[in-house]
């Protein structure tokens, strides 16, 4: 099997930095890879070998640098659906259920606040009705139920009557349907009608 080269979540693992190769750099690469290819090396060449991979480690990527890049990102990836993931969905849960507290005490908050409004409406009216102003109000009655297009103010819609708004030709009826001389006035009219009566009467008709 082969070997983790990663630390993590042990503790963060540290990557060799790299470099580009520079001009100056060229002779002792090609030497490099000239000690690589050769099958059989002498002790000599082996610790010329040896050193050229000391001094040029920041300018190649190794074969263990690349596997270990590869085992951090394994281990990285198996602590997120190990852990991370299960730590976020319990947090997930956790505000969700404080959200929902949190609702529930502002609407039930809410609700309290309605009702002491409500019952102090309540007893505003209760004690209104006690007093003077109570009374006149309920001699008076609810003024929503006014059939006038005013609704708020007493003298309002006296003066609403008062206008054009409402016919009383549709209360009395026309009065040039009368069958009085005088078709002008109610009161004339009547009084001419009770006045030909009480001379029908006298003459025994």
């Amino acid at each position: 099997m082969a070997v983790n080269l990663s630390t993590f979540p042990v503790k963060i693992d540290e990557f060799q930095r790299h470099y580009e190769l520079q001009a100056q750099d060229i002779p002792g690469v090609q030497r490099f890879q000239e000690l690589k290819l050769k099958a059989n090396r002498t002790p000599t060449e082996e610790s010329e070998l040896a050193n050229l991979t000391v001094q040029y480690r920041e300018k190649f990527i190794s074969a263990d640098d690349f596997n270990k890049f590869q085992d951090a990102l394994i281990n990285m990836e198996i602590f997120i659906k190990d852990n991370v993931e299960g730590y976020i969905l319990t947090l997930q849960g956790e505000f969700t259920n404080y959200v929902d507290a949190a609702r529930n005490t502002v609407q039930a908050t809410k609700d309290s606040a309605l009702q002491t409004i409500e019952q102090k409406k309540e007893n505003v009216i209760t004690y209104l009705d006690g007093t003077t102003a109570g009374a006149l109000r309920n001699d008076i009655g609810v003024m929503g139920d006014l059939e006038t297009i005013n609704k708020q103010s007493l003298v309002k819609v006296a003066n609403e009557l008062r206008s054009d708004n409402i016919k009383v030709d549709n209360k009395i009826g026309i009065l040039s349907g009368l069958n009085s001389t005088d078709q002008s006035n109610i009161v004339k009219a009547i009084n001419e009608i009770k006045s030909n009566l009480e001379i029908a009467y006298w003459m025994g008709v």
